[in-house]
């Protein structure tokens, strides 16, 4: 794609300078992808100080680490990940770095990827040892992770696909709009 520089009468009247639109919403989305687990492992921490936080619904609202645990990597490093994804993302897009649509879109790739392998490949290759049952046919008998992971990877090349030729990202973050 051709580009151009905004000029400064752009930068002040574009409403794409804004964060607003689909970047605001994936925005909030990673804040509340961040602060969800984040109030989760504060409230799991604070639990033993405070039995009361176990004593009412609010307190298993976010009590999210007793399950995800027993199940291990399946979901505790895609959740580290998707975290730390989401902190860069929210620290990136509040200070524009020009590099945010490409750190962002690597970000979502390789969490794709470690879904791919974690939640599918891992998940299937213990089924594999625990049932004794050859790998490709543990696989098979997760096809439903195979699915969802499938899901992501379209999901993370949108959202690569918006980074890099989206009108509002390249205005927000790159000060450049395409040339007609």
């Amino acid at each position: 794609m051709n580009w151009r520089n905004l000029t400064a009468a752009e930068l002040a009247d574009l409403p794409e300078t804004r964060l607003r639109g689909a970047l605001l919403w994936m925005f909030l989305g990673a804040l509340i992808a961040f602060l969800v687990p984040a109030i989760g492992v504060t409230l799991e921490y604070a639990a033993p100080r405070f039995p009361a936080i176990r004593t009412n619904l609010a307190g298993y609202l976010f009590s999210w680490l007793e399950k995800p645990v027993e199940l291990g990597v399946i979901y505790m490093i895609p959740v580290a990940f998707l975290m730390a994804w989401s902190l860069l993302f929210i620290v990136m897009t509040l200070g524009r770095a020009r590099s945010t649509p490409t750190i962002a879109s690597v970000g979502i790739v390789l969490w794709a990827l470690l879904r791919a392998g974690v939640a599918f490949v891992y998940q299937a290759s213990a089924g594999a040892a625990a049932l004794k049952i050859p790998l490709g046919e543990a696989m098979i008998r997760d096809w439903p992770f195979a699915v969802t992971v499938l899901g992501e990877i379209i999901l993370a090349a949108a959202f690569c696909g918006y980074m890099a030729s989206g009108r509002r990202p390249n205005i927000y973050y790159r000060r450049r709009v395409a040339r007609a």
